[in-house]
């Protein structure tokens, strides 16, 4: 009886460290659509914005890393993805962005059309900030145009924001990305919020 107690109690601890590890991340979502739809048989290349590609905090290791999570959200969905921005009909400019900030900050954020200073920022590092008064908002913004587009309008923009105490996007990224293409279909103009939880707990 008392090994049985005992097996029990480590299954419950260990299901209590699992669910420390893994938590639930909040994502609002904001879309915004032209006319021009993007094609079921579009092939589609995820490439980052020349602007940002020769900054100093710009890591094309971590960019990799993000853009293989979100190429394989396109493929997915049925497009075909190729490496080589010529060979598409339309890019996909993936931007992201970690920010240290105070709570009472959180809600007056503007995001969509106006848009975040996106500095391809993946980790923030802070020591010693007080939890009771500041949190971290992490970024994602997704801006898809016709290849050779020049500086027409993009056909959809999706940007993605949720705030908590992890300063690693790499953490979140995967749960906030579920949240982007859950709404890639939304309507022109919609704000919507989803939960999903994270895929990797979020080292201290």
């Amino acid at each position: 009886m008392k090994g049985l107690l005992y097996k029990c109690g480590v299954v419950v601890l260990f299901a209590v460290l699992l669910s420390a590890c893994v938590s639930s991340v909040r994502t609002t979502v904001t879309t915004f659509r032209g006319e021009s739809p993007v094609p079921p048989d579009a092939r589609i290349a995820v490439v980052a914005p020349e602007r940002v590609t020769g900054a100093e905090e710009f890591d094309p290791l971590v960019f990799d890393y993000f853009k293989q999570r979100t190429a394989q959200h396109f493929s997915d969905r049925g497009y075909t993805v190729v490496k080589d921005a010529e060979q598409a009909d339309f890019v996909a400019s993936l931007q992201y962005d970690t920010v240290r900030q105070k709570k009472s900050d959180s809600n007056s954020n503007v995001y969509g059309s106006v848009g975040y200073r996106y500095g391809y920022g993946s980790v923030v590092l802070m020591d010693g900030y007080d939890r009771d008064q500041f949190e971290f908002a992490r970024h994602i913004k997704l801006s898809i145009a016709k290849q050779n587009a020049g500086d027409e309008e993009p056909v959809l923009s999706l940007a993605a924001v949720s705030y908590g105490q992890c300063e690693h996007l790499a953490s979140v990224f995967d749960a906030m990305l579920d949240a982007v293409f859950e709404h890639f279909d939304a309507a022109s103009g919609s704000v919507s919020t989803s939960s999903y939880k994270s895929k990797r707990p979020c080292e201290a």
